[in-house]
């Protein structure tokens, strides 16, 4: 065999090994994710993660599911599900009390302008998410997701919204509940 040759065949081993190294790298990380919002909620919903006394993560179709409670605040024990995801691997629903689910196919992710047109568009629509970090407790960084549900004229007017850090919020729960989250880490 010539050095030709063998310089050629390693090329290709290096080359086939790069190839698998991005794709490995590429491949989404995160789980599949289905939102439970109780029907007829208008407002700001927020997902506190690693929350040891918070609500276990549950699964339905291989898909975490994040049943949001009437007052909009889930405190979970999961981790926040970091990693790239599809659009069509997030899915938002009503869901009556007898379990019965409207999905919520409207996503807004910019921004949204006091328009005519959107004063009058009643779709309802998810604005935000993504992960951030709050700091309940000096020195105790906690994971969250933050989103809003209602109408592009809801959303404008703020119907329903609230701050994480406000009385609806997390500001009334006990510092116990986060000291403890960061101890855990």
């Amino acid at each position: 065999m010539n050095s030709t040759t063998r310089l050629t065949r390693r090329y290709l081993k290096a080359t086939a090994f790069l190839v698998l190294f991005l794709m490995a790298g590429c491949s989404e990380g995160r789980e599949p994710e289905l939102y439970l919002i109780p029907e007829g909620y208008v407002g700001s919903f927020h997902i506190v993660f690693n929350i040891p006394s918070g609500k276990p993560q549950t699964y339905e179709n291989r898909a975490r599911v994040y049943d949001i409670p009437e007052d909009g605040v889930l405190l979970i024990q999961s981790n926040s599900n970091p990693g790239s995801i599809s659009g069509d691997k997030i899915n938002f629903y009503y869901e009556s009390e007898d379990g019965n689910r409207r999905q919520i196919k409207g996503r807004w992710t910019t921004s949204l302008h006091d328009t005519p047109e959107n004063r009058s568009d009643d779709q309802v629509y998810i604005f935000g998410g993504g992960i951030g970090l709050i700091e309940p407790v000096r020195h105790c960084q906690i994971y969250t997701s933050d989103y809003y549900v209602g109408t592009k004229s809801q959303a404008l007017d703020n119907v329903g919204h609230f701050d994480i850090y406000s009385d609806q919020g997390i500001d009334n729960l006990p510092d116990e509940i986060f000291l403890e989250a960061c101890n855990n880490k």
